[in-house]
């Protein structure tokens, strides 16, 4: 099957620059156990496998998989390089996901045809979330 990668759309023109969020599924958790006699060390050793798997794995995977072999042309490879470019972490896109994000992904596996209307009716609710989010966030910074 032919396909295409896009970054994540803007919200509107005046948006200057993309933004991709780091989806937390897509990020792995290290655990040490409180059985570990010497945590200090585990946590240097994992510190510096990150560091070298980011400098030496990294860039290396960009480039030889995700923008020559797993692409069709060289427009993907450039979008690659946009998304790569605008990752972020934030928490805000967090709480849209797990409540606006999955209204919308719900209505979409349930194939009902009233996504509008059903949009509209939440909207507020949905505002009143984020406001309240951001009110929290100024609060605490």
């Amino acid at each position: 099957s032919d396909y295409g990668i896009l970054p994540m759309f803007k919200l509107d023109e005046e948006q200057e620059n993309y933004v991709s969020d780091l989806n937390p599924s897509g990020t792995k958790w290290i655990v040490i156990p409180t059985t570990n006699k010497e945590p200090e060390r585990a946590t240097a050793v994992i510190e510096a496998l990150s560091y070298y798997s980011y400098y030496n794995v990294t860039p290396t995977y960009y480039e030889d998989a995700l923008k020559a072999k797993y692409v069709r042309d060289s427009q993907s490879g450039q979008v690659i390089d946009i998304v790569r470019d605008s990752i972020c972490t934030d928490y805000l896109i967090g709480i849209y996901r797990s409540t606006i994000g999955q209204h919308i992904i719900n209505r979409v596996i349930a194939k009902k045809n009233d996504f509008v209307s059903s949009w509209e009716k939440q909207l507020s609710s949905y505002t009143k979330q984020m406001d309240k989010a951001y009110e929290t966030l100024d609060k605490n910074n």
